[in-house]
Protein backbone atom coordinates (compact mmCIF):
# COMPACT_ATOMS: atom_id res chain seq x y z
CA UNK A 1 0.00 0.00 0.00
CA UNK A 2 1.31 3.42 -0.86
CA UNK A 3 0.61 5.85 1.95
CA UNK A 4 3.05 8.50 0.79
CA UNK A 5 5.04 8.01 3.99
CA UNK A 6 8.60 6.86 3.34
CA UNK A 7 9.68 6.53 6.98
CA UNK A 8 7.61 5.41 9.96
CA UNK A 9 9.77 5.44 13.11
CA UNK A 10 8.50 3.31 15.99
CA UNK A 11 9.87 3.17 19.51
CA UNK A 12 9.45 1.86 23.00
CA UNK A 13 11.10 4.63 24.96
CA UNK A 14 9.54 7.47 26.90
CA UNK A 15 7.99 9.88 25.98
CA UNK A 16 6.95 8.34 22.64
CA UNK A 17 5.20 5.28 23.97
CA UNK A 18 5.86 4.88 27.69
CA UNK A 19 7.53 1.57 28.45
CA UNK A 20 5.95 -0.70 25.87
CA UNK A 21 8.23 -3.69 25.19
CA UNK A 22 9.35 -3.67 21.54
CA UNK A 23 7.91 -7.15 20.84
CA UNK A 24 4.51 -6.00 22.07
CA UNK A 25 4.85 -2.92 19.86
CA UNK A 26 5.66 -5.11 16.85
CA UNK A 27 2.63 -7.28 17.60
CA UNK A 28 0.34 -4.26 17.95
CA UNK A 29 1.60 -2.67 14.74
CA UNK A 30 1.18 -5.87 12.73
CA UNK A 31 -2.14 -7.08 14.14
CA UNK A 32 -3.67 -3.90 15.64
CA UNK A 33 -4.84 -6.21 18.46
CA UNK A 34 -4.03 -6.59 22.14
CA UNK A 35 -2.03 -9.69 23.09
CA UNK A 36 -5.32 -11.42 24.02
CA UNK A 37 -6.50 -11.08 20.38
CA UNK A 38 -8.99 -8.28 20.95
CA UNK A 39 -10.51 -6.51 19.26
CA UNK A 40 -11.03 -9.37 16.81
CA UNK A 41 -9.59 -8.38 13.46
CA UNK A 42 -7.77 -5.42 14.95
CA UNK A 43 -8.54 -1.83 15.77
CA UNK A 44 -8.66 0.06 12.46
CA UNK A 45 -7.27 -2.98 10.61
CA UNK A 46 -6.62 -0.86 7.54
CA UNK A 47 -3.71 0.66 9.51
CA UNK A 48 -1.90 -2.67 10.05
CA UNK A 49 1.76 -2.78 9.15
CA UNK A 50 3.45 -5.66 7.41
CA UNK A 51 5.97 -7.46 9.66
CA UNK A 52 8.82 -5.96 7.63
CA UNK A 53 7.38 -2.43 7.93
CA UNK A 54 7.07 -2.85 11.70
CA UNK A 55 10.62 -4.17 12.05
CA UNK A 56 11.95 -1.32 9.90
CA UNK A 57 10.08 1.09 12.17
CA UNK A 58 12.09 -0.12 15.17
CA UNK A 59 15.41 -0.22 13.30
CA UNK A 60 16.33 1.81 10.22
CA UNK A 61 13.34 4.18 10.35
CA UNK A 62 13.94 4.95 14.05
CA UNK A 63 17.62 5.62 13.30
CA UNK A 64 16.60 7.97 10.47
CA UNK A 65 14.25 9.88 12.79
CA UNK A 66 17.14 10.30 15.25
CA UNK A 67 19.42 11.62 12.46
CA UNK A 68 21.70 8.59 13.03
CA UNK A 69 20.87 6.54 9.94
CA UNK A 70 24.55 6.33 8.95
CA UNK A 71 25.51 4.63 12.23
CA UNK A 72 22.44 2.81 13.61
CA UNK A 73 19.50 0.75 12.39
CA UNK A 74 21.22 -1.74 10.09
CA UNK A 75 23.61 -4.67 10.23
CA UNK A 76 26.24 -3.22 7.96
CA UNK A 77 29.97 -2.51 8.18
CA UNK A 78 30.59 0.71 10.09
CA UNK A 79 27.30 0.59 11.99
CA UNK A 80 27.02 0.13 15.77
CA UNK A 81 26.67 -3.54 16.62
CA UNK A 82 23.37 -3.38 18.55
CA UNK A 83 21.46 -6.63 18.03
CA UNK A 84 18.70 -8.58 19.74
CA UNK A 85 18.68 -12.31 19.03
CA UNK A 86 15.16 -13.76 19.18
CA UNK A 87 13.87 -17.35 19.33
CA UNK A 88 12.07 -16.89 15.99
CA UNK A 89 12.17 -14.55 13.02
CA UNK A 90 9.76 -11.69 13.85
CA UNK A 91 9.08 -11.16 10.14
CA UNK A 92 7.97 -14.73 9.39
CA UNK A 93 6.61 -16.11 12.67
CA UNK A 94 2.93 -16.02 13.64
CA UNK A 95 2.38 -12.46 14.96
CA UNK A 96 0.42 -13.88 17.90
CA UNK A 97 3.75 -15.32 19.16
CA UNK A 98 5.53 -11.95 19.25
CA UNK A 99 4.58 -10.72 22.76
CA UNK A 100 5.96 -13.89 24.36
CA UNK A 101 8.90 -14.51 22.03
CA UNK A 102 12.04 -15.41 23.97
CA UNK A 103 15.05 -13.11 23.80
CA UNK A 104 18.11 -15.34 23.41
CA UNK A 105 20.67 -12.57 23.57
CA UNK A 106 21.33 -8.86 23.40
CA UNK A 107 24.43 -7.20 21.97
CA UNK A 108 25.04 -3.50 22.62
CA UNK A 109 27.98 -1.75 21.03
CA UNK A 110 29.44 -5.12 20.07
CA UNK A 111 29.34 -6.47 23.64
CA UNK A 112 27.06 -9.35 24.65
CA UNK A 113 25.14 -7.81 27.56
CA UNK A 114 22.49 -10.52 27.93
CA UNK A 115 22.57 -14.20 27.05
CA UNK A 116 19.81 -16.69 27.81
CA UNK A 117 21.29 -19.52 29.91
CA UNK A 118 20.59 -22.16 27.24
CA UNK A 119 20.83 -19.90 24.20
CA UNK A 120 23.53 -19.68 21.53
CA UNK A 121 25.32 -16.85 23.39
CA UNK A 122 25.26 -18.60 26.81
CA UNK A 123 28.33 -17.78 28.87
CA UNK A 124 29.37 -14.80 26.74
CA UNK A 125 27.44 -12.04 28.51
CA UNK A 126 29.24 -9.31 30.35
CA UNK A 127 26.27 -7.25 31.60
CA UNK A 128 26.90 -3.57 32.12
CA UNK A 129 23.77 -2.86 34.19
CA UNK A 130 22.09 -6.15 35.00
CA UNK A 131 18.81 -6.20 36.90
CA UNK A 132 17.94 -9.66 38.23
CA UNK A 133 19.88 -11.27 35.38
CA UNK A 134 18.00 -9.27 32.74
CA UNK A 135 18.47 -5.79 31.42
CA UNK A 136 15.76 -3.31 32.18
CA UNK A 137 14.72 -0.95 29.39
CA UNK A 138 16.38 1.92 31.25
CA UNK A 139 19.61 -0.03 31.77
CA UNK A 140 19.71 -1.04 28.13
CA UNK A 141 19.27 2.58 27.06
CA UNK A 142 22.00 3.65 29.49
CA UNK A 143 24.30 0.91 28.24
CA UNK A 144 23.66 1.88 24.63
CA UNK A 145 24.36 5.54 25.35
CA UNK A 146 27.42 5.08 27.55
CA UNK A 147 30.99 4.93 26.35
CA UNK A 148 32.27 4.38 22.84
CA UNK A 149 30.34 1.90 20.78
CA UNK A 150 32.05 -0.72 18.68
CA UNK A 151 31.33 -0.77 15.00
CA UNK A 152 30.52 -3.80 12.91
CA UNK A 153 33.71 -4.71 11.03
Amino acid sequence: KDTGVDVLPLGSDFPTAGTIPPLLGLHAGITRERPDGTPKGGWHPEERLTPLEALRGYTSDAAYAAFRETELGALEPGYAADITLLAADPVTCDPARLPGLAVLGTVVGGDVVFAAPRGPLAGLARPRHAVSGRLSDRALLAAAAGGRRRRVA
